[in-house]
């Protein structure tokens, strides 16, 4: 089996997730006690949001083509960012890397085309529901986006960074979350792209109302679709089979 590298720690509490889904899928598919070899570079999150926040993408960019030269120097063969906001800068990424990377937009919009959906909503952080890039993206993959009107997407912003990169998990933030989502169902979005690695911590368990039917609303956890992804291009690389 080849080894991935992982460019964790945008935040710790995604990065946790990606390691057990991974490894869980690997187990499943090999069986015994089958796991992934795996190189996870995880850096200092504050950096990264400093940049962020004075909009110095190529700072935030530098962080992470450095940590993806130390994952290929340490004999990783392909690597992943495990977060949505920096797939902002994956191209510079991959390109410092030398290796190749697998890219969570595929790995999302294969699962909506999967699905037979076009147009989706989009959460995440600030970044990742205002800057034109991510729609962008989607587009290119022929998925229309759509994202929660302002007051909503702030209110979601919020919850990503001052709990759920903290892994503090809030009811009343997972009602908010199920209710923007709602909104956006109503709105025309035929699924709800959960586009923040953090957001899958909220989304577990479906609220139980009269009100709101929430079962209608197909959910596409980028955590998940990425994790399984990575699992997919290990389990191809390897000659083992489960016995």
């Amino acid at each position: 089996m080849n080894t991935l590298g992982i460019i964790g720690g945008l935040s710790w509490a995604s990065t946790q997730q990606y390691y057990r889904l991974i490894n869980e899928e690997i187990n499943r598919v090999r069986g015994r006690q089958a796991s992934a070899e795996l190189l996870i570079r995880s850096i200092n999150f504050q950096p990264v949001i400093d940049a962020q926040v004075r909009n110095d993408w190529n700072a935030a960019a530098a962080l992470l083509c450095d940590a993806a030269r130390d994952l290929e120097r340490g004999g990783a063969k392909a690597f992943l960012i495990a977060s949505n906001t920096m797939h902002l800068v994956y191209d510079q990424v991959r390109d410092a890397a030398g290796i190749p990377g697998l890219n969570i937009f595929d790995a999302t919009a294969a699962q909506i085309h999967a699905k037979g959906l076009h147009k989706v909503g989009l959460l995440g952080t600030r970044y990742t529901m205002s800057l034109s890039f991510f729609r962008e993206e989607y587009a290119r993959r022929g998925i229309d986006v759509i994202v929660p009107e302002a007051k909503d997407a702030a209110r979601v912003n919020e919850v990503i960074f001052k709990e759920l990169i903290h892994n503090q998990v809030r009811p009343e933030s997972q009602r908010l979350i199920w209710d923007v989502m709602a909104t956006l169902h109503k709105t025309g979005a035929e699924g709800v792209i959960l586009g923040c690695t953090e957001l899958e911590l909220l989304t577990g368990e479906r609220p139980q109302t009269s009100t709101t039917d929430f079962e209608d609303i197909p959910v596409f956890d980028t955590t998940a679709l990425h994790a399984m992804s990575a699992a997919q291009w290990l389990i191809g690389t390897s000659s083992q089979r489960k016995p």
